[in-house]
């Protein structure tokens, strides 16, 4: 018999994320009594669910309880798959279904950012130059 396998992620109520920080849980059971020989975490991305990249291995190949790992979206916004491959001692292999996770992280552009702070500066002076002249005008 080959082994089962799901993943959790503890943390998601929902499967949209807007934290790019997750624990990924791989929970697996061998039904045959060989034990687990291994486990590893794949994963998937797409930027419009359309267009996917291959599934790529992340962090290490665990060979003992707990079958976690911390994971970090390199890619930013977007759509990833995750499924655990888990292999037993007796050589027998599954994939987990797959595990979709909608990611949305609220990051501020810096050119953004730079263009607002260079407004501020420019408000301020034109604000102190209108506040100079007013002053003068009122004194006279």
């Amino acid at each position: 018999l080959k082994p089962i396998g799901i993943i959790e992620i503890p943390t998601l109520e929902t499967e949209t994320s807007s934290s790019k920080n997750f624990t990924v849980v791989g929970l697996v059971d061998d039904q045959d009594g060989s034990g687990i020989k291994e486990v590893s975490l794949y994963y998937r991305f797409s930027k419009d669910k359309l267009n996917w990249s291959n599934w790529t291995r992340y962090g290490d190949t665990l060979s003992s309880s707990p079958f976690k790992w911390e994971y970090t979206a390199q890619e930013g916004d977007g759509y990833y798959n995750f499924r655990i491959n888990v292999t037993d001692a007796a050589g027998n292999t599954m994939n987990s279904e797959v595990f979709p996770v909608h990611l949305v992280v609220f990051s501020f552009p810096l050119t953004l950012t730079l263009i607002m702070i260079c407004l501020l500066v420019v408000f301020s002076l034109l604000t102190a130059i209108i506040f100079i002249k007013w002053r003068k005008t009122k004194v006279t």
